[in-house]
């Protein structure tokens, strides 16, 4: 398990930065396509700036159901500055046997709670961290926590 940071405001100059990172911290990690999980992250999600995009963690663990073997978790802090409010959640990317971006979804939410055009932010998940026993550990800088996920 190895995490990167990268942040998503400016596609174009961290993603070629990001892969090479990767490269760099595990060469057995390259056929992972971080240019292309940016990319799509971008557009495919509508994640604009500023959502104020944390670490990359690279999931390798066994405690999670199966499907999130491999998986890129990713913490969205949240925009503080925008009139209506992005981010405040974790999302998992996933990928196949050989690398390929399949599919993305919310993996966590619930940080920031609408109600008609009332927006109220309980919390900002900053980073997610991989145990040695497959759970996650996910900051929140906000709620000044630290969460445990486990299956």
């Amino acid at each position: 398990m190895f995490t990167v940071n990268v942040s998503l405001a400016s596609t174009a100059e961290y993603s070629s930065n990001a892969a090479e990172s990767i490269k760099d911290l595990n060469p057995n990690a390259a056929d992972i396509l971080i240019t292309s999980v940016i990319t799509s992250m971008v557009t495919d999600l509508g994640v604009v700036s500023p959502t104020a995009s944390g670490l990359l963690t690279f999931y390798d663990g066994e405690m999670l159901p199966k499907k999130y073997k491999n998986t890129i978790f990713m913490a969205l802090h949240g925009s503080w500055n925008r009139t209506r409010k992005s981010g405040y959640k974790i999302l998992a990317a996933h990928f196949d046997d050989q690398g390929e971006l399949i599919g993305y979804e919310d993996f966590i939410t619930g940080w920031l709670q609408r109600e008609g055009t009332k927006e109220t932010v309980l919390g900002r998940p900053a980073n997610v961290f991989q145990m040695q026993d497959g759970s996650l550990l996910i900051s929140d800088d906000k709620a000044n926590a630290i969460f445990r996920v486990s299956y």
